[in-house]
């Protein structure tokens, strides 16, 4: 078992490591109202290049609504799958991960809020107190709910050509929301960056359980 979860424990660690440095790496007061923000000399080169855009904003919010729609629909065919005879031990396992998965993104988006590593580069329109950014959860969600689903539509559709379009749309969906949220300008470029590595993780994580049976 161990051996089969090596690359998830891998990108466990890389990434528990980042978030680490995240704290306490060239930490420097250059966010708004004097917050402190790792990788500090990184992270002002590019909100030097990349402006605030409600543009990017309002796109990246699309993308990550689709993504909950798409979380939704697996989560109701679980639903019906435990109810239904219709579906083998295996999907219904693959679905119940799948929903486990929603529950750990969930989780950590509480533990993030509640224990923020950094503040955005902006104080957000009409908000008055800066508010917490690390990891980038729109990423992290856009990253964990269509990468996953790629995965578990394989399952069920056996249409190669049909499969393929999905998958695409898929990629394209995941792209589209986190280029977005990065020209987005609400992010500092670390937080981008671990949302990808906790989505990764996350994805490992659900590759490797439900290939086991």
């Amino acid at each position: 078992m161990a051996k089969r979860y090596k690359y998830t424990i891998v990108c466990f660690v890389t990434t528990l490591i980042f978030s680490l440095l995240a704290c306490v790496f060239d930490r420097q007061t250059i966010g708004p109202n004097h917050t402190a923000v790792g990788f500090a000399d990184l992270n002002d080169s590019f909100r030097a290049v990349i402006p605030y855009s409600k543009l990017m904003v309002m796109m990246s919010d699309i993308m990550m609504y689709i993504a909950f729609a798409i979380a939704a629909f697996f989560t109701l065919l679980f639903v019906f799958s435990l109810v239904s005879r219709s579906f083998d031990a295996s999907n219904k396992k693959m679905l119940m991960c799948l929903v486990i998965l929603y529950v750990i993104v969930g989780a950590l988006y509480v533990f993030f809020k509640k224990v923020p590593i950094n503040y955005r580069p902006i104080i957000m329109p009409g908000q008055k107190e800066v508010e917490p950014s690390f990891p980038s959860t729109h990423t992290l969600v856009l990253g964990t709910v269509m990468s996953t689903a790629i995965l578990t539509t394989k399952r069920f559709i056996s249409n190669e050509y049909l499969y393929n379009i999905i998958k695409y749309l898929f990629i394209l969906i995941m792209f589209i929301g986190i280029a977005a949220r990065f020209k987005s300008g609400v992010h500092w470029f670390t937080d981008i960056v671990a949302g990808i590595m906790i989505s990764i993780t996350l994805f490992s994580l659900y590759k490797n359980t439900i290939s086991q049976g």
